[in-house]
């Protein structure tokens, strides 16, 4: 009788014990994947987000989140990043990240109510005429960067710009991003004696022959973005351009090879890797729990000259952006 009921109670401790490690492998399998992240960015196979897409891939690993990146062209408008928002939450999609198109009425479209999941943006805020937004964003400090520009270009002229004239290149003139930049710099060289001579943006100027010429008469060249720095290095290249000395902000490996063979004299190189891994961690955990929110997250920019380009320092940075 006595073994009868030992066996009784071990049977009863067994089967609880079972229904505990069902329970928790349920679990476990329930809160593998804490949701599906979907990434939307331009020309999302360039090489300028190698470092980015790292940075993506590393915090899907480590935080458990279905993470893509959707395929998209070299540009894209309003229209048609609304197109692939809406396309990407019909799909299942729990959660936006998004480098915002420019546009007088982007802030509105994000910020609209039928979106229902969270979108974080990248690099830029949505609007540049908005002075507050309903969206996060995770992005280096635009206007850090180009004061930063505005200091090396100082510490090669002895702090004395005098007589000399500066060439402004830009993808567009219409980003947030871009707008700080320039501000930055501008209140950077600000009673130095330079004159900004011209300002131009790849995506209205078509005449070559004009490009040329107002790249041999100025003596400086500043692009504001990884495009534009990456057709200037181009151009210096190609065409032996001696005159002027390029500076500017990039973060692909053409800027990286253009900075390597003297083309560019010094490249101010944003976190990308960082920009793509606190995106992604910040929604992954909002969607683990959502009462902690999210939060906007500046990330950091480096200081990059020829003779440091293959320093220990660097290193990781270069590992990054050739994943």
């Amino acid at each position: 009788m006595k073994n009868n009921k030992i066996f009784i109670l071990v049977e009863a401790v067994l089967a609880i014990l079972a229904i505990i490690l069902a329970s928790v492998m349920l679990n476990g399998n329930t809160n593998s994947v804490v949701g599906k992240v979907a990434v939307i960015i331009p020309d999302s196979d360039g090489n300028q987000w190698a470092s980015l897409r790292y940075g993506l891939k590393k915090a899907s690993k480590d935080f458990n989140a279905e993470m893509f990146v959707v395929d998209t062209g070299k540009t894209m408008t309003v229209k048609e990043q609304q197109r692939l928002i809406d396309q990407e939450i019909k799909q299942g999609a729990d959660a936006i990240i998004l480098q915002p198109a420019t546009g007088a009425n982007m802030e509105a479209t994000l910020t609209k109510s039928d979106h229902q999941i969270p979108i974080l943006l990248i690099g830029s805020k949505a609007s540049l005429t908005s002075k507050t937004t309903a969206l996060n964003t995770v992005e280096p400090d635009n206007y850090a960067m180009g004061k930063a520009l505005a200091k090396e270009i100082l510490n090669d002229y002895s702090g004395n710009l005098a007589g000399k004239t500066i060439g402004l290149v830009s993808e567009t003139k219409s980003t947030e991003a871009v707008a700080r930049r320039q501000q930055g710099f501008e209140n950077g060289i600000k009673g130095k004696g330079a004159m900004i001579s011209w300002q131009t943006s790849h995506s209205t100027e078509t005449d070559q022959n004009k490009k040329r010429s107002q790249l041999t008469r100025t003596n400086v060249l500043v692009a504001l973005d990884d495009q534009s720095l990456t057709i200037l290095g181009n151009q210096v290249k190609t065409n032996n351009l001696t005159g002027p000395v390029v500076y500017g902000i990039g973060h692909s490996t053409e800027a990286i090879y253009y900075l390597d063979t003297d083309a560019i004299e010094c490249l101010i190189v944003p976190d990308q890797f960082s920009v793509g891994h606190q995106s992604l961690s910040q929604l992954a955990q909002f969607l683990k729990h959502p009462y902690k929110g999210i939060q906007a997250q500046s990330v950091s920019f480096r200081v990059i000259r020829r003779e440091q380009l293959f320093s220990e320092k660097n290193q990781q940075l270069l590992t990054t952006m050739n994943q």
